[in-house]
Parts: C-alpha cells; structure tokens; sequence
C-alpha cells in the first residue's frame, strides 16, 4: 500500500499548472481547469474538473467535478460532486464527497459524508458515514456520535470518542450525548492492533491485538488476543 501511496503523491507534487492563482471574493463561479491556486472565500462554486498545486475554501463552496491537489484546505460547508484527491486535505465543518475522498494525510473535523476514505494517515473526528471503507496505515476515528462505514482496514487503528469536537447539533446537543456510548456501526475492522476506548463497535473485528478502554465494546466477533485496561 505504502508504495502505491508514494507513487501516487509525487506525481501530485508535479502538478500541470495552465493558469495563475484564481480568486473568488464574496460569491462566484469558477472555471474548471488547471490552476497554480485556487482561494473561494464566501460562497463559490467550480465548473467542471478542478486541477492545482493549492486549494483554500472558507465558507459554502461546491465542486461540480473532481479536486485533484497537492494540498487542500477547506473550512465551512463543502461539497464535491466527483473525486477529492490531494497529499494532504484539512477540512473543518461539513464535507460531502460524492466520489472517493483520498490523500496522503487525510483530517476531517466536523460531519462527513464520503463513497470511500484512503490515505496513509486518516483522521475523521467528529460524525461520518462511509458508504464503502476507510484504509490507511494509521486510520484514528474520533466519534462525537453514532457513525457508520463499510469496512475499516489498516495497521494502527483507533475508534474512539471525542473530546472536544463539536459534530452535527451543536454544543448543546454533544453535551447531551456525552451521556451516552458513541456507536460506530461497520461490518468489519481488519488490522494488526485496533483500539476501542469508550465507543460500542458493532461489527466484527479481526486483529492480531484488540485494546478495549473505559465503556469501549465490541458488539460482534473479534478474533485476536482482548486486552481490557
């Protein structure tokens, strides 16, 4: 996998660049194409395939085709109607990726809704749903509440509950939920140690080491050595 990954990212590095840095202020459209930058700050949307070497969104942005980048950075409520491809993707608020969401470093904080999610470093905190799965090398998922995804497959994998991450509802309604065990609904977890502290996992999991901590459970099959703390 990790081979796949390098190949991949560096030739992300050398991304074909046609036109300058792209700017929308407020509200607009953009062209899709080749960019050496795109920045949306307001509410924006692209036309069509997107290629660049950056992408920086704050606001409401939508995507009508694939985001293929070195890096992206989005913030607020984004949308993407194709594929979402870059090194590294940061993206705080509510991200919905109709096509596959992949990167080198994947980190979501907010609500997401993803096809799949790939990276060699996955991080989704707050509320998701997968329709198909989530591999990497080191896959952690922090839960602020109930979440869902096919299948996880990884090294290192962690599903815990989060702290201090505000997912759909609001302050008020994660305060509500603190009373209650996240539940992370998923058919299997395949990886060599996978951690489970103060979530219900419902699915199978097979590792060679299974962490339970605090209200943590397994609500299905697990093959590999149970270790409680």
């Amino acid at each position: 996998m990790s081979e796949l990954f390098d190949r991949y990212y560096e030739a992300l590095r050398k991304p074909k660049v046609a036109g300058g840095a792209a700017r929308i202020s407020g509200a607009g459209r953009l062209a899709g194409g080749r960019y050496e930058s795109v920045v949306i700050s307001g509410a924006g949307s692209v036309e069509g395939d997107l290629e660049a070497g950056e992408v920086k969104c704050a606001g409401a942005t939508s995507f009508r085709g694939s985001v293929t980048a070195v890096r992206v950075s989005l913030a607020g409520a984004t949308k993407v109607e194709g594929n979402l491809r870059a090194e590294l993707v940061k993206a705080a608020g509510s991200l919905r990726v109709e096509g596959r969401l992949e990167g080198g470093e994947v980190r979501v904080a907010g609500a997401l809704k993803a096809s799949s999610v790939k990276g060699r470093l996955v991080e989704l905190a707050g509320a998701f749903s997968v329709r198909e799965g989530v591999e990497g090398e080191v896959v952690e998922l922090r839960l602020s509440d109930d979440s869902r995804a096919a299948y996880v497959k990884g090294v290192e994998v962690a599903v815990e509950r989060a702290r201090g991450v505000v997912g759909r509802g609001g302050l008020f309604s994660l305060l509500l939920r603190r009373r209650r065990t996240p539940v992370f609904k998923v058919d299997a977890i395949e990886a060599d140690h996978v951690l489970v502290d103060d979530v219900a996992v419902e699915g199978a999991v097979k590792a060679k080491r299974v962490e339970l901590r605090g209200r943590g459970e397994v609500r299905g099959p697990v093959e590999g050595e149970v270790v409680r703390r």
